[in-house]
Order: C-alpha cells, then sequence, then structure tokens
C-alpha cells in the first residue's frame, strides 16, 4: 500500500455549474411544489366550486355566513387587466390602506352584500 496519492482521472471531477443551472434548478423545484400543493386541495376545490355554483340568492348568502373564512386559499382567480385599471386598482389599495388586490376586493364585495342587507 503506498502512501502516495493516485492521480484521478480527469473524468471524476465535479462540473461546474453556471448561474443559469441554479436558477433553473430552483424554478423546477418551485414548480414542483406548487403541482403538488394544486394536486393536494383540488378535489376539495371542485367540491366547493359545485356546491356554490348551484347556489343563487339568499342560500349564497346564508352559505357565506356559515362558510370558514379563514379557510385554506386553493382556488384562483384571474383577470386580464390594462394598464389604467392596474392604475385604478392601486390608487384605491393606498386610499384604503389594503394590503393587497385581492384583500380590497373582497372587503368592497363584502360592503356591496351590507348595502343590499340595508335595502
Amino acid at each position: 500500500m503506498s502512501l502516495l496519492r493516485k492521480k484521478r482521472d480527469s473524468n471524476e471531477r465535479e462540473e461546474l455549474v453556471s448561474q443559469s443551472e441554479i436558477l433553473e434548478a430552483q424554478k423546477k423545484t418551485n414548480r414542483e411544489y406548487h403541482k403538488k400543493y394544486r394536486e393536494k386541495y383540488l378535489e376539495n376545490w371542485k367540491e366547493i366550486t359545485s356546491e356554490v355554483s348551484k347556489l343563487k340568492g339568499l342560500d349564497l348568502l346564508s352559505y357565506i355566513e356559515k362558510a370558514d373564512q379563514s379557510g385554506v386559499r386553493n382556488g384562483s382567480c384571474t383577470m386580464k387587466i390594462n394598464g389604467a385599471e392596474l392604475a385604478i386598482i392601486k390608487l384605491a389599495q393606498e386610499l384604503m390602506n389594503s394590503k393587497s388586490s385581492r384583500a380590497l376586493f373582497i372587503n368592497y364585495c363584502k360592503d356591496v352584500i351590507k348595502s343590499s342587507k340595508d335595502d
């Protein structure tokens, strides 16, 4: 047994990793996480949407009152807007000290429901 190190084969070296490869690996991990999260709650979301879509008027109001307001948010609602509409949303957020456009929209919808009850 020799005390001298044996020469390594040049193919045994670790490959260098670039910044773009690291970012791509992070994106892939992130996508996989979100995919698993969506799959986890998809069936539950389908049940909820089918239940809510059948309701109308006062039935919707009673659903809102009994529903868990702090439940897991697993649905998605998107809309296309232009620059002027974005500016309107941002200004409304500032004026109402709203944390997000989602919070602003939900609060607006609650106000609409409340004002319709008062009528």
